[in-house]
C-alpha cells in the first residue's frame, strides 16, 4: 500500500489532532477549548475530508500520536507504523472499533469519555483528562 501511494520514508513524526468539526455526527463541542492544550504539545489539526486520500496515507503513515473523536478517520491508523491512540466517546455511546484495531497493531490506546452526546452523537470532552494523558506519554 505504502510503495502504490508513493508514501515518501521520512524522519519527521508528527502528532495529529483529527477534528470532526465540519461532520454533522460526532462532534467535540468544546473542540476550541483542547486545540491550544493540543498546539501546546506540538499537534496539528487535521481535517481528513479535506486531503486526498494519498496525502491521508502519508500523514498518517509520519504519525507518532493521534488524538481524534471516533471516526473513520482513524481508519487510517492501518498506516501507521507505529503511534499512540487517544480516542473520544460520548459516554452513551462507546464503540470498540480502533481499540480492537490499535490491539491487533500493538499500538498504545486510550479513550476519553465525554458527556452524553445530544441527538447527533456531539459531546463534550473533560481538557483535564486530555491534559493527563498528554503529561503521562512524556510529551
Amino acid at each position: 500500500v505504502w510503495q502504490g501511494y508513493a508514501v515518501q520514508p521520512g524522519h519527521r513524526k508528527r502528532r495529529l489532532y483529527i477534528s470532526r468539526a465540519n461532520a454533522k455526527t460526532r462532534r467535540v463541542l468544546n473542540e476550541q477549548e483542547l486545540l491550544p492544550l493540543l498546539s501546546r504539545y506540538g499537534f496539528e489539526v487535521v481535517r481528513a475530508e479535506e486531503l486526498t486520500y494519498q496525502q491521508q496515507v502519508q500523514l498518517f503513515y509520519e504519525a507518532e500520536a493521534v488524538v481524534a473523536p471516533h471516526g473513520a478517520g482513524l481508519t487510517n491508523l492501518l498506516f501507521s507504523a507505529q503511534c499512540q491512540v487517544l480516542e473520544f466517546h460520548p459516554a452513551n455511546l462507546i464503540k470498540a472499533h480502533y481499540f480492537l484495531l490499535c490491539k491487533a497493531l500493538d499500538f498504545s490506546y486510550s479513550a476519553v469519555v465525554g458527556t452524553t452526546g445530544d441527538r447527533r452523537e456531539n459531546y463534550t470532552v473533560d481538557v483535564n483528562e486530555v491534559e493527563k494523558w498528554l503529561q503521562g506519554i512524556g510529551f
